[in-house]
Order: structure tokens, then C-alpha cells, then sequence
């Protein structure tokens, strides 16, 4: 049944979406797929190493999760305290309209 809408000239036919959007979505799977690769073999490294060893191992991915942790609690308290500071700002002085609305 063909469409009575594209035949009065009202609806215009769709055309062919471009590629923007591969533009975003490679360099978010490349991060993911990096991610992934240093989340599984992490523990691969780790079962590496002999227990009998005294000597510390350095893991990167675990301070590297805990730097990811660190900026995102420091942006989450800086936008709490910014709150805070506006709450406190605006109560200091409070709002008086200039024409008030008066009932009759």
C-alpha cells in the first residue's frame, strides 16, 4: 500500500544518515576494549607471581582505579560544597522583589 502522505508531497523521503556517529563510538570502544584488556589480564599477572616472593609487586591497574576513584569523589565534593556555598550566599541576603504582587 503506498504511503497517501508521500504521494501529496507533504512527507519528504528519508535519505541515507551519514557517519557521524562512528566518529564517537571508535574511540569509545577502543577505550573500552583497552580497558578490558588490562582487567583481564591483571589477574593473569597477579596469579604470575609466587607467593613466596617478599618483594612488593606494583599493580598499576589498582592505583590506576584508585586515581579514577580520587577524581571522581574530588569532582562530586566540589560540586557539594559549591552547593553548600550558594545555599549559604543566598541566605545571608535574601530575595525582596522590587513590585511585589499585592492581593486586593
Amino acid at each position: 500500500m503506498p504511503n497517501l502522505l508521500n504521494l501529496a508531497g507533504r512527507v519528504k523521503p528519508t535519505e541515507p544518515q551519514s557517519c557521524e556517529g562512528d566518529t564517537v563510538r571508535r574511540p569509545m570502544l577502543l577505550l573500552f576494549l583497552v580497558l578490558a584488556v588490562c582487567v583481564v589480564t591483571s589477574p593473569a599477572q597477579a596469579s604470575e607471581v609466587a607467593a613466596d616472593e617478599v618483594e612488593a609487586s606494583f599493580n598499576v591497574m589498582g592505583y590506576a582505579i584508585l586515581g579514577f576513584a580520587l577524581i571522581g569523589w574530588t569532582f562530586f565534593l566540589g560540586l557539594l560544597g559549591g552547593a553548600i556555598l550558594h545555599i549559604v550566599k543566598k541566605a545571608r541576603k535574601p530575595y525582596t522583589p522590587k513590585n511585589p504582587v499585592r492581593c486586593k
